[in-house]
């Protein structure tokens, strides 16, 4: 299931990121098993980007690590989340919608009616 979210995810940011001529993205892993999703150059800036399911914090051992390598000074974590939340210095944990408009990126309306009505049926759950 995790790997259904994830690859959803990325079909997702990477359509969005592709309406930007000098945005482009990448996948991180290296030779010990650390791995992050995404990492998306925009703008003169690498930013890695995990993708998870579920609305709590994930170990963020890759994501930590992939920073450290790269000097890169912030992250996310793409979730259900209804709203952002610094987890832990310089990582971000928030939904789709609030991940490309914090990057300036505009999400198309479809994206953004989808994750209203995501968030309308959590709320909604007993």
């Amino acid at each position: 299931m995790d790997l259904l979210a994830v690859g959803d995810g990325v079909l997702k940011i990477r359509g969005q990121v592709s309406d930007f001529h000098h945005a482009r993205v990448f996948y991180y892993r290296t030779h010990t098993g650390d791995e992050v999703d995404l990492i998306v150059e925009l703008r003169g800036e690498r930013i890695p980007i995990e993708i998870k399911l579920g609305v709590s914090p994930p170990d963020l051992r890759g994501l930590r690590n992939c920073m450290a390598a790269l000097k890169l000074r912030r992250g996310f974590v793409v979730n259900l989340a209804s709203k952002p939340v610094d987890i832990v210095r310089g990582v971000r944990m928030c939904g789709l919608v609030d991940l490309l408009e914090t990057l300036g990126l505009r999400p198309n309306r479809a994206l953004t009616k989808g994750a209203k009505t995501a968030g309308a049926r959590r709320a909604a759950r007993p």
